[in-house]
């Protein structure tokens, strides 16, 4: 059990991804909307591990991403970028 009595500090670089344009393609087309989040989590998440991030959080289209450096969360920035365009 954790003791959460201690508060624990820790520098981190945090990253938030969001899709474009994901809201109207959830109104025009739901199905695509969930195959796109699967297809993002698909390509994304050994990206992020590979940077030696941490996968905290989806919400809805986006992602929270948490990285021990700063070069790490920029270069998983930089690499999903290039992976997504």
């Amino acid at each position: 059990m954790s003791d959460f009595s201690t508060p624990v500090r820790k520098l981190a670089a945090i990253v938030f991804t969001d899709i474009v344009g994901f809201t109207k393609l959830t109104a025009d087309d739901q199905s695509k909307a969930s195959s796109l989040l699967k297809q993002q989590r698909d390509l994304l998440r050994p990206i992020v591990e590979s940077f030696n991030g941490s996968w905290i959080k989806e919400i809805g289209d986006g992602l929270l991403l948490i990285f021990d450096t700063v070069t790490d969360a920029v270069n998983c920035s930089i690499k999903i970028q290039e992976e997504t365009k």
